[in-house]
């Protein structure tokens, strides 16, 4: 799937209404594309799904001081 093209003074609007609140998956819509795509053009850092842990590990941190 191949990104449309758009044009910098609409970026400038998308990243204005982010910024205003907008939600990207709204903006991209709006735009025709998706939202890894329009975060990749505005720069934004891509979202990672977190591993979903059914438990809470308590030592984890004692773990991460034996290795620092």
């Amino acid at each position: 799937m191949s990104v449309p093209y758009i044009d910098a003074d609409t970026l400038d609007e998308i990243a204005n209404a982010y910024g205003l609140g907008v939600p990207l998956e709204t903006l991209a819509a709006q735009v025709g594309t998706t939202e890894d795509d329009l975060r990749r053009l505005l720069g934004l850092p891509k979202w990672k799904q977190l591993p979903q842990k059914t438990e809470l590990d308590l030592w984890a941190v004692d773990r991460l001081h034996d290795v620092l």
